[in-house]
């Protein structure tokens, strides 16, 4: 490997290594126009306060030629100003993972109902109306993201041949 390739190689791991610690991959619900038919719109981001980072994180995604989107906004109370870098979309989500998955690493059960999700949208008509399989990514996928109270009250909740306890949430 040439010296740009390595360095590439090396930015792609950074970069990975970001997401897999400050970022996030997610299905968004939402409704069509106020109708009542629900869809899913994948996402995957990024939210920062330090704008050197997140313009390290551009550079690479430039450097890929992966499409993205960045929004600042200053919160009302006195912290710090935030940004988010955003990838979102069937297809712009799909060149993200196509690029990335293979260095996935502590994500990769999240990046990988992600792209089944995507691979079937893609198999489908784009009017397709979104069924039970979608719905069951969703809830996949809302369920990893969750906060980790939320895991143990879980696991509690749902541990078979386990006494409930009032120390455990």
């Amino acid at each position: 490997m040439d010296n740009q390739q390595e360095r590439l190689e090396f930015e792609i791991g950074w970069l990975m290594g970001v997401w897999e610690s400050e970022g996030w991959y997610s299905l968004r619900s939402c409704f069509l126009d106020g109708d009542r038919l629900q869809r899913y719109r994948p996402e995957i981001g990024i939210t920062n306060t330090d704008s050197v980072f997140l313009e390290k994180v551009e550079s690479i995604l430039r450097k890929l030629n992966l499409p993205f989107w960045r929004t600042k906004w200053s919160p009302e109370t006195k912290k710090r100003p935030r940004s988010m870098i955003k990838i979102d979309g069937v297809r712009r989500c799909k060149k993200f993972i196509d690029r990335l998955f293979p260095y996935a690493v502590t994500k990769r059960d999240r990046l990988t109902i992600l792209k089944e999700f995507i691979d079937y949208r893609l198999s489908l008509n784009i009017r397709a109306p979104y069924g039970k399989k979608e719905h069951t990514w969703y809830q996949q996928l809302r369920l990893l993201n969750a906060p980790l109270s939320q895991h143990s009250k879980i696991l509690n909740d749902y541990t078979p041949n386990t006494e409930k306890r009032d120390d455990i949430v």
